[in-house]
């Protein structure tokens, strides 16, 4: 498990983007991102798993418009 991070990147894609909703390590790196002020990316599909957008109050959302 990382401590520290500059950035969480987040691949997109199906069923990838299930999985991440399912993974509790994804949620402890965005925790630990969110905490330390890190970039949070997340491509393709990724913006649209229920696990970024929990931590939408904390960060800064950014995605495509067909998204």
């Amino acid at each position: 498990m990382i401590n520290e991070a500059e950035l969480i990147f987040l691949p997109g894609g199906m069923p990838g983007t299930k999985k991440l909703d399912a993974s509790p390590t994804v949620h402890k790196a965005l925790d630990i991102a969110t905490e330390q002020n890190a970039y949070i990316a997340a491509i393709c599909a990724a913006p649209i798993a229920d696990v970024v957008w929990s931590y939408a109050g904390a960060i800064s959302v950014t995605i495509g418009p067909r998204v």
